[in-house]
């Protein structure tokens, strides 16, 4: 179908993948492009162009719809291009050397805007610390629920954002990770809810003496910490006190294939309260990265992605050390999906795990699995598996489970004191969500 045939609303939806210069050139192919493009004041709406021209373009396009603008620089000419549509702005992303930047800000940004909730700052190369200068302060900017901080280490605005929610925070690549800093930044915001900070390569990590007292946050319910080595993870968490926290997710990115990044466990039960106890456990298995979640009673999750180091690559045992102390003990359900694995690769690494898991009731196993199943049974007649799993679930094909566990039927695993279950194969890449 030519593309002049689409109705306008999926020709609009089209041309969002297009931005700055080119989306203007799109006007200019016809009547019915331009038409089009320039009825849709949401194509228009996320101003990030350096260009004066383009920004006023922009601006006079997105008609009344609420902007969100990447200023850069807090370049004058812009501001008070920006100034008469203020009350529309949305998000607000600028960088800025010191002090002063802020100050041109607060000048322009007086008046009303009541849509505003996202405010994005990035320093200058080489400024880790930055302060947010007192008698400086903007109404509107009290207001704001989502702080990204880019580039620093520390940041210093007490009473400026007292009612952010959700912290976005890039920590520059190359400077040492100031976790006080880190942790009294967090503690200026009373109404956080959820916090992402991004480690960049490079980073050491120092807390300043004497050594950080612990933090409360008591609305946190969702953390992600993303690392490219593991210098600065543990040390945060570890100063943290989190009771309301249902989410934990921490993403590694080794920087030699072979390093084995240091989970931060050693406070879970000190101060992540809803980790006490896990129930549930699920392994994702793939060549690029292992996957691991846990779900606790009060199902609080923790996900930890080791990327770029497969699960079963390496020995079980290196593994369960970087869980420390993790009740594993009180693991009554495990998920485990295997996508497109050598055949008996993870079987070491899996069958480490099985032995560990001695509380185990319910295993549920899918995707490429036969040759694991067949070292399962084996473990099974050698009452070398935990005699507490009750129920073994298969999402695979039906004769594949039969000659792996040598069964009659499929239905019939009492001869291993099991019910097992046989599945229509899925494959769920994203993994099973334990529920």
């Amino acid at each position: 179908m030519p593309i002049n045939r689409l109705p306008p609303e999926i020709f609009a939806l089209v041309v969002t993948f297009f931005k700055g210069r080119q989306l203007i050139k799109m006007t200019a192919v016809c009547k019915y492009w331009r038409t089009t493009l320039l009825s849709f004041p949401l194509l228009w709406n996320k101003i990030r162009c350096s260009g004066i021209e383009q920004f006023e373009e922009y601006l006079e396009r997105s008609k009344f719809a609420p902007l969100e603008v990447q200023l850069g620089r807090p370049d004058p000419d812009r501001l008070r291009l920006l100034l008469p549509q203020i009350s529309r702005l949305a998000s607000l992303d600028v960088w800025v050397g010191g002090p002063y930047a802020f100050r041109w800000i607060s000048h322009y940004l007086r008046n009303p805007m009541p849509t505003f909730h996202k405010f994005s700052i990035t320093t200058y190369f080489g400024l880790d610390t930055l302060a947010y200068p007192s008698g400086v302060v903007n109404d509107h900017l009290l207001h704001v629920k989502k702080l990204c901080l880019n580039g620093m280490t520390r940041f210093r605005a007490p009473g400026v954002f007292p009612h952010v929610t959700e912290l976005k925070w890039c920590v520059g690549s190359g400077a040492p990770v100031q976790v006080t800093g880190l942790l009294a930044t967090m503690e200026q915001l009373p109404a956080l809810e959820q916090v992402e900070i991004l480690f960049e390569v490079g980073h050491g990590y120092t807390t300043t003496s004497p050594v950080p007292s612990v933090v409360t946050l008591p609305h946190v319910q969702q953390v992600a910490l993303r690392c490219s080595d593991d210098s600065g993870i543990p040390h945060v968490l570890q100063f943290l006190n989190l009771p309301s926290l249902t989410s934990l997710v921490v993403d590694m990115v080794p920087i030699l294939p072979w390093s084995l990044p240091t989970l931060p466990v050693t406070s879970f039960n000190k101060h992540l309260p809803n980790f006490a106890e896990l129930q549930a456990m699920r392994v994702y298995m793939c060549r690029e990265y292992g996957r691991v979640s846990f779900r606790s009673r009060s199902q609080a999750s923790f996900e930890y992605y080791a990327r770029a180091r497969p699960l079963g690559k390496t020995p079980y045992h290196h593994d369960r050390e970087l869980w420390g102390s993790l009740p594993l003990h009180s693991v009554r359900r495990l998920v485990v999906t295997m996508d497109r694995w050598e055949k008996g690769v993870e079987d070491e690494w899996l069958l480490g795990l099985f032995r560990d898991l001695r509380s185990l009731e319910n295993l549920e196993l899918e995707g490429y699995c036969g040759h694991t199943m067949r070292n399962l049974r084996q473990m099974m007649t050698q009452r070398d598996l935990a005699p507490t799993i009750k129920t073994l679930t298969v999402n695979s094909e039906t004769d594949d489970v039969r000659q792996a566990l040598k069964l009659k039927n499929v239905a019939d695993g009492l001869d291993l004191g099991i019910v097992v279950t046989c599945c229509e194969r899925k494959y769920r890449l994203g993994g099973l969500i334990i529920s």
